[in-house]
């Protein structure tokens, strides 16, 4: 039973009309050869030891990164999390969860603003929520969680120094100053976050292999695919010329197009 109507009588879930209708036609809607194939590699994956083994490693990344959020001062939602989410109440911090999710934003970190109890707005709610599956995709550890701890306790940090800055608590005053102005905290979060996610990333791990076991040509074509993996990866804002230029800048390269001859050893300096 979830309730009662107006009259006091008893309203009952309906779950079989819910579980029936998304069975069929929301899943098997008609004989798609497209959506059988796709069905049929999930199911398989889902079947294997590796599956099983990455949501194990999902679950403890969560509990990891919950922890350590704690160490930090921040209170949990439920107390902590035992699933691939969990959900931080930063009332204590005396920040909100927008604030927090433009600083993470512009650092590349993608997270996003929820409501926690109490909250009266989901414009603007006291919380965020945060999640395992991607950075654990990309091989991290729980190690690595708890260095991402570390690189969201200082965005919010930054966020109640820029709060302070602004002078007002509307969230479009803290918008407009954040893209108005140039906040080195962020540009430096940034910096020392972006190569921490790129070495845990398969494909970066892969091309550095290469770069060290291939022929000269091999290594000069894997050598400027990084490059474009460092730029891709480093700032999402601005313009294609903007991206281009500081991602150079941060690894000291010339600013025009040149060959990548000395491209291994930038990056092993980089990272």
């Amino acid at each position: 039973q979830k309730g009662v109507d107006k009259k006091g009588n008893a309203i009952a879930y309906d779950y079989a009309e819910k579980i029936n209708s998304t069975v069929f036609p929301g899943m098997q809607g008609g004989p798609h050869n497209h959506i059988i194939a796709g069905l049929s590699v999930a199911l398989k994956q889902a079947a294997s030891v590796e599956f099983r083994e990455y949501q194990e490693q999902v679950v403890a990344n969560a509990a990891a990164l919950a922890t350590e959020m704690q160490k930090f001062g921040f209170n949990l939602v439920s107390g902590g999390t035992e699933n691939h989410l969990m959900l931080v109440d930063l009332k204590n911090k005396g920040v909100n969860g927008s604030k927090v999710e433009k600083v993470c934003e512009l650092a590349s970190i993608t997270l996003n603003k929820n409501t926690v109890p109490g909250d009266k707005s989901a414009m603007n709610p006291s919380g965020l929520r945060i999640g395992s599956p991607a950075m654990t995709s990309r091989g991290c550890t729980e190690e690595d969680f708890r260095r991402v701890a570390r690189f969201l306790n200082r965005a919010v940090d930054i966020a109640l120094e820029v709060q302070k800055r602004v002078g007002s608590s509307k969230q479009a005053a803290f918008n407009k100053f954040i893209e108005e102005h140039d906040i080195p905290e962020i540009e430096e979060l940034r910096r020392e976050m972006v190569p921490h996610t790129l070495r845990t990333s398969p494909k970066y791990k892969h091309m550095m292999s290469w770069l060290r076991s291939n022929t000269s040509e091999q290594r000069s074509l894997i050598s400027r695919q990084l490059h474009q993996l460092v730029e891709s990866s480093i700032l999402e804002a601005g313009t294609a010329l903007e991206r281009r230029a500081a991602a150079r800048a941060r690894l000291g390269l010339p600013a025009a197009t040149g060959h990548a001859g000395s491209s291994l050893k930038v990056l092993d300096e980089a990272y």
